[in-house]
């Protein structure tokens, strides 16, 4: 009997496909030629393929991991990520320690250290946020030593002024002392309302006449 079962149909039909796609592939290679793999030339190619082979190494290890591995893994990233805010903020600390006090920044520190291989999450968050707190108060803490600084130079400079002043005021008292010719001639220069002031700076007995323009004498 030459007529084929349906069995036998289907298999001629298979090894047909098959010839037709070995056909259809040999074609596409030939039009598309054969991969063209770029030789290693430099460092920078060399380091370029190690990453890659890294990469792929990693991606396959990932694959191959059951799902507690993946999960403890992501633990110890995040761990790793948190002792980095730990230590930058730990820095920041200490660099503001310059300018305030910083006691309690330490000891808040330290609590979040304690609690941070349990919940590296929160840990994180935690420190990054006091990390901006503690920044914040140094920036206070220096413009409030600057205002200080302000004032204590100018409560200095005051006090200094004052003092050339003293000086500048002994040293007439001592010029004028006894020399009635030119404390004379100074009265007579001088306007009406400052001559007061004159007499308290000389001590020699005087008498002023009244009236504008008059002349002041001595005993």
């Amino acid at each position: 009997d030459e007529r084929m079962t349906a069995d036998e149909k289907r298999a001629l039909i298979g090894r047909q496909q098959k010839k037709i796609d070995e056909a259809l592939l040999k074609r596409a290679e030939t039009a598309l030629g054969e991969p063209k793999v770029k030789p290693l030339e430099t460092p920078e190619d060399y380091e370029k393929a190690a990453d890659a082979l890294a990469a792929e190494a990693k991606r396959r290890a990932e694959e191959a991991m059951t799902p507690e591995e993946k999960a403890e893994e992501e633990r110890k990233k995040l761990v790793a990520e948190a002792h980095r805010s730990l230590h930058s903020t730990a820095k920041k600390i200490e660099h503001a320690s310059q300018v305030m006090d910083v006691s309690e920044f330490r000891q808040r520190l330290g609590n979040i250290e304690e609690a941070l291989e349990k919940n590296p999450t929160q840990s994180k968050t935690q420190l990054i946020a006091l990390g901006e707190e503690v920044a914040e108060a140094e920036n206070k803490a220096k413009v409030e030593a600057k205002v200080k600084a302000e004032e204590e130079k100018r409560k200095q400079k005051a006090q200094e002024d004052k003092k050339r002043e003293e000086r500048a005021d002994a040293k007439a008292r001592e010029k004028y002392k006894g020399d009635k010719t030119f404390v004379r001639e100074a009265l007579k220069a001088m306007p009406e309302e400052e001559v007061a002031e004159m007499l308290d700076m000389v001590p020699i007995p005087v008498k002023v006449k009244k009236g504008k323009n008059a002349e002041k004498d001595f005993d």
